[in-house]
């Protein structure tokens, strides 16, 4: 079979971590290899999955060959089957073509498919070609130089003028004549005048910035001394410290006789004498009230011709000292607690759709084992919206214990932040060794509120 039996050209595209890196057209005919070398088609990073060069398209008489090896997964759908087939399902059939630890298929230019290596993500098809442009061939062009037969009069012209500009002008500075130069005893005496008067006036100005600062420098001092005359010294603000004691003395009692509770507070029975002071100086704080209504429990209020405070219930002219009055019953009351808001909350998971995957049943061993993060999740946002409810499957993949990508798939709850809790959630999940692959997991949120 000739080389351009695939009249179509194959198309390539890369894409790491969710971004497609690079996208390229291989002509019909050409073979395309992957690994770390800078000879392959697409150069990829240091791996242990495939070897330094692998060709993964390879070009032969019959047309195009896949290659696989045991590393990679994926999905293809091929043209032969009618049908999408995971490289798990082919690699089992008895049918397809192996060397070594390697699967090999016939592709045909309506075949497609997903290759996955690790974080890699390789996606083929086969595309028409794109036009041929009408290049002139290199080897039919001329490039020795042309000079003056095909260059721009316009050009040329303009060049041949400067030309002459030039040449004329340094043909006038030449004929200029030179000077000697000019002793100091030849020059000129109005010059030297000149020279002077500038130097005396410049002097002169300096003499009388000089004053003018003086002047300013006197007048502010000047002014502090008038202002500290005014001023009074501090010794003058000074109070007298006797006369301010006495004043102190004076304002106390004029408060005693003014204030009506201080005077029934210091007065003891039916005598005007009054009770020994209860809070001295060393008590300013009233630090020990307790203290201080223990020693007083002898005195007693005075308010003429008024009915007194008895033990019991009424009124009575039967004296009641402090120390009783802590006796005194009154009514009790609590204070009742509101509602609590409860939330319960439901969450189940429907069958799940694996890709690839390895022991499924650990997979939702580990799923079932994390279901009270996801009603974390629920319940936090019941809080703010207690109609939530629906469904949210969440597309996951698993490589080496971890899940390398969590996103959410569809989500008939509307609530854009609680489906990303959960992939969020999802994303920090651990596996045992050995489980990998690709899984929709779909999950079903049912509130009893």
């Amino acid at each position: 079979m000739k080389k351009d039996k695939f009249i179509k050209s194959l198309r390539v595209g890369i894409i790491q971590d969710g971004k497609i890196t690079q996208e390229r057209i291989i002509s019909a005919g050409d073979s395309v290899s992957i690994g770390e070398s800078v000879k392959n088609t697409f150069v990829f990073p240091k791996t242990n999955l495939i070897p330094y060069e692998f060709p993964l398209f390879l070009y032969h008489a019959k047309g195009y060959v896949l290659q696989l090896n045991d590393n990679m997964s994926g999905r293809l759908k091929m043209d032969a089957v009618g049908a999408v087939r995971s490289l798990e399902q082919i690699r089992e059939d008895p049918n397809v073509s192996r060397k070594g630890n390697m699967i090999r298929l016939s592709l045909s230019e309506r075949d497609r498919g997903k290759i996955v290596i690790g974080n890699t993500t390789i996606l083929f098809q086969f595309v028409p070609p794109p036009p041929v442009q009408a290049v002139r061939s290199i080897e039919s062009m001329d490039f020795s130089p042309r000079y003056f037969e095909e260059g721009d009069s316009v050009f040329y012209a303009f060049l041949g003028t400067n030309t002459l500009l030039a040449a004329a002008l340094v043909a006038a500075v030449a004929t200029f004549p030179v000077h000697d130069a000019m002793a100091v005893v030849e020059i000129p005496d109005r010059f030297v005048q000149i020279v002077l008067e500038s130097k005396e006036r410049q002097k002169q100005e300096s003499i009388e910035e000089v004053i003018k600062i003086d002047e300013k420098k006197s007048q502010t001092k000047e002014k502090k001394e008038e202002e500290a005359e005014k001023t009074p010294s501090k010794e003058e603000k000074k109070p007298d410290a006797i006369s301010e004691a006495k004043q102190k003395e004076q304002k106390k009692k004029d408060v005693i006789e003014n204030n009506l509770f201080i005077k029934q507070l210091l007065t003891r029975g039916e005598g005007e004498g009054t009770a020994l002071d209860l809070w001295s100086d060393a008590d300013a704080g009233l630090d020990d009230m307790d203290a201080i209504l223990a020693s007083a429990a002898g005195l007693q209020p005075v308010v003429p011709d008024t009915p007194r405070l008895r033990k019991g219930i009424g009124i009575s002219n039967e004296m009641v000292t402090i120390g009783e009055l802590g006796i005194t019953g009154g009514g009790t009351a609590t204070i009742g607690e509101g509602p609590e808001l409860v939330i319960s909350s439901i969450v189940e998971a429907a069958e799940p759709e694996l890709f690839d995957a390895k022991d499924p049943a650990a997979i939702n061993k580990v799923v079932r084992s994390k279901f009270g993060q996801l009603k974390y999740c629920y319940e936090k946002t019941l809080k703010s919206n207690p109609n939530l409810s629906g469904r949210l499957e969440i597309e996951f993949n698993i490589r080496n214990k971890n899940v390398t990508s969590a996103a959410v798939f569809s989500n008939t709850t509307g609530d854009r932040e609680f489906a990303d809790c959960v992939a969020k959630k999802i994303r920090r999940w651990k596996f045992p060794e050995g489980v990998e692959g690709q899984v929709i997991y779909p999950f079903i949120f049912t509130s009893d509120n």
